[in-house]
């Protein structure tokens, strides 16, 4: 179950703070991982699990950047690491003006909608992953995406701009998989031993290279 998912998380990570301290996060969130598997309910889709725990890693990564405990993740925005920590990115996606209203989102809308619109994860995982109802999902993530056109057209957008979201977020997401991919061929992680698919082997030990991404689900 953690390969199924390796990919899509160190993606997910790579995307809000580059490659090295996403590979660092992914570390600690494996680890997490094995160490509150015992907490882990059946039922629960094993994605939310894993993503609720990145998801806290990275709230504690911005709250140490920021060097304050009472940063509020879903009013605050954060720095634009990954797309600096990438040339390619940057010179893509810097100009861009609805890649730069994403990256002004508050921290939890950046992930909201990259999980809800890009990784396809229901009502039912979303609301694992960010600790509220389910039947608020739907409302935060309409919200999301107002205060993203509201930036945009804040950033001088143009109607065409704002009629292409979706399609300019899908661009940006799946040129972020193609980028991190090219990271791995770089710098390869380690071999991935026989037990790494049991989630209660050593977390050092879990490789996460290219595989194939999950499909989308309803």
């Amino acid at each position: 179950m953690v390969t199924e998912h390796c990919r899509p998380l160190a993606e997910f990570l790579y995307s809000k703070v580059g490659d090295h301290a996403g590979r660092e996060i992914l570390q600690e969130t494996l680890l997490t991982l094995c160490e509150k598997i015992d907490r882990y309910r059946e039922g629960v889709p094993f994605s939310a699990f894993m993503f609720g725990i990145a998801r806290l890693k990275l709230l504690e990564h911005f709250r140490a950047t920021r060097r304050r405990s009472q940063y509020d993740e879903w009013s605050e925005e954060i720095p634009a690491v990954g797309l600096q920590a990438d040339e390619h990115l940057q010179a893509k996606f810097a100009k861009n003006v609805v890649i730069k209203a994403l990256r002004s989102l508050p921290l939890e809308q950046q992930m909201l909608l990259e999980l809800h619109d890009h990784r396809r994860m229901t009502r039912r995982e979303l609301a694992e992953i960010f600790d509220v109802a389910p039947g608020t999902i739907a409302s935060r993530v309409a919200r999301a995406r107002e205060a993203l056109q509201i930036l945009a057209e804040q950033a001088q957008a143009t109607p065409d701009d704002v009629a292409s979201t979706s399609t300019t977020l899908a661009s940006y997401w799946a040129e972020i998989g193609r980028r991190w991919e090219q990271t791995q061929t770089a710098f390869p992680p380690p071999p991935m031993p026989d037990s790494a698919a049991d989630p209660s082997a050593d977390p050092s030990l879990i490789g996460c290279g290219p595989t194939t991404r999950r499909s989308p689900s309803s």
